[in-house]
């Protein structure tokens, strides 16, 4: 983001100023200075609030930045324009306030307005935004950080940068994350660590079967207490086997007959087929 213009009205010490970027490009790099309470935190408020709605300490909101000085009926309003890939876009917004009305007497409370215009190279406005969700969604899109990330990186407050050194290594890592863009690794990081968790579950249940066999294994290997309880055991193996070959055959008899019937389904419904495009043919002939 390359700050180009940002107008005040009637926010903090200012009425109406207007701070051009542009003529502090050429050196690449300037400093703001002032004595205390000159405004110089103020301008930042003015860039923070135009693009989140929030000023850089969040000690005040946008509705307390209205100045003391300002005329009754006019109101208070903050306009940004920075260039962005090519692009360029102008954020107005203004707080909720209380005016005194133009006409006649007492006051008028005015709700929060917001408007984004994005223009191309040319100059020729693209799309406009008046919503506030939308504008602070496409904000934080843009840039591709939010308010707080914002604060913490871009737009330091004086005395909070030590924040961002104590910030703990989780509120780090997604904050960088949201800064380079690294979602993607870290959606395949995750992919990879299920797949881990899913391979490691179907290793465990396969150790567990392979124990089981050996287990049984083992119990086959020990020498029985006698020859007939051997021959008893084997017997009543034999008639297990036996019973399980009968539900087998059973069932193997009636998947033949389910696909005996379902040939047969089959071949009807081709005949079927076959008779309807035949009597189409005809139908055209009888037309022609």
């Amino acid at each position: 983001m390359q700050p180009k213009k940002l107008t005040l009205k009637n926010f903090g010490p200012f009425l109406n100023e207007t701070v051009d970027f542009s003529d502090l490009q050429t050196s690449g790099l300037f400093l703001i200075s002032g004595k205390t309470g000159a405004g110089k935190t103020t301008i930042f408020d003015g860039m923070t609030f135009a693009l989140f709605g929030e000023t850089s300490g969040r000690l005040r909101t946008g509705k307390e930045m209205r100045s003391t000085f300002a005329p009754a009926q006019e109101q208070t309003e903050v306009s940004f324009s920075f260039a962005h890939q090519s692009m360029t876009y102008e954020v107005s917004r203004s707080p909720e306030q209380v005016l005194e009305k133009k006409r006649g007497k007492g006051s008028t409370n005015r709700s929060a307005k917001v408007q984004l215009s994005i223009f191309d190279a040319s100059g020729t406005l693209q799309v406009q935004y008046t919503k506030k969700n939308e504008v602070d969604r496409f904000i934080t899109e843009l840039l591709n950080v939010n308010a707080k990330q914002f604060f913490q990186i871009v737009l330091l407050p004086q005395g909070k940068f030590r924040n961002f050194l104590v910030a703990s290594s989780s509120d780090k890592e997604k904050l960088l994350r949201n800064l380079f863009g690294t979602q993607l690794y870290q959606r395949l990081n995750e992919w990879l660590s299920s797949q881990q968790k899913t391979i490691g579950n179907e290793l465990a249940k396969q150790t567990d079967q392979l124990e089981n066999l050996q287990q049984q294994f083992e119990s086959l290997e020990q020498v029985p207490p006698s020859y007939q309880e051997t021959i008893t055991q084997w017997e009543n193996e034999i008639t297990q086997l036996e019973k399980v070959i009968a539900e087998q055959k059973e069932s193997l008899a009636q998947q033949k007959q389910i696909k005996k019937e379902a040939e047969k389904a089959f071949y009807d419904g081709k005949e079927i087929a076959n008779a309807l495009s035949e009597y189409d043919k005809l139908i055209k002939q009888e037309e022609n």
